[in-house]
């Protein structure tokens, strides 16, 4: 639990929720990872194949040893394998993400707006220009609802991955849904720092600051076929709570 509130801190999140989901799904583990001649403790996304294995520094800071990279792929790591894939199972909702941070965001998101998480599978695509989602992969999304946080990034590269993928899944997934970050800048909402909201790591900041919640924007709630999806497979699925310790990789 400790290593839960330090990812929290160490990303200014204001809950740990969607943290501990990811822990009863075994998709987040800790461990120890060596780095310029010591080793660092780490929080490490991966899935129950283990074909990919992504880790970060708890005190957020490089790994020198990749030339100052946040993540570092554990050795035998395959970036084709789309983390949280093979765990999808008969959930009918897919949060398709780019990177880590939006992967371990992704459920405490949803968890604020009220939808049920168990509905929820992130699946997280890994490497530095990995922009294509393998022919292995596609059949984890066949006749799911994949949501896709796109990246608002300056040179339009997070939009031209969403726009790749989608194609890739058009006449697969059972539809497509974009969450537009660049719409946050339109309204006016930005980070605590007045910085743009690049991406669902960043919109997780604003989540539970205030005591109304009176953001104007729902990213997952306002689509109706999320919803719907969602409360369906939530009535028929008992509520099962297993303990939410995080455990070593």
């Amino acid at each position: 639990m400790p290593e839960c509130f330090a990812i929290a801190r160490l990303r200014d999140w204001q809950f740990i929720a969607g943290i501990e989901f990811l822990v009863m799904r075994k998709l987040l583990w800790y461990a120890d990872v060596w780095d310029d001649g010591r080793t660092w403790p780490a929080w490490v996304v991966a899935d129950s194949s283990r074909r990919n294995a992504q880790a970060r520094k708890f005190d957020g800071s490089d790994w020198h040893g990749i030339h100052g990279a946040k993540a570092k792929s554990l050795p035998g790591s395959k970036s084709e394998f789309l983390i949280g894939a093979c765990d999808v199972g008969d959930r009918p909702i897919v949060a398709l993400c780019e990177g880590q941070p939006d992967f371990v965001a992704a459920l405490g998101c949803v968890w604020f707006e009220d939808i049920s998480p168990k509905a929820v599978a992130p699946v997280c695509l890994t490497g530095t220009g990995n922009k294509e989602i393998s022919a292995s992969m596609l059949p984890c999304f066949q006749d799911k609802i994949v949501v896709i946080p796109v990246h608002n990034d300056a040179d339009g590269g997070g939009r031209q991955a969403a726009e790749g993928w989608s194609r890739q899944l058009s006449g697969r997934a059972r539809s497509i849904e974009w969450i537009h970050f660049d719409e946050f800048a339109r309204r006016g909402v930005t980070k605590k720092d007045g910085r743009p909201i690049k991406d669902l790591a960043d919109w997780h900041t604003l989540l539970g600051h205030d005591e109304d919640n009176d953001l104007p924007l729902q990213i997952f709630s306002s689509n109706s076929a999320v919803v719907t999806a969602a409360e369906a497979y939530a009535a028929s699925h008992p509520n099962i709570i297993p303990d939410a310790e995080i455990f070593p990789f």
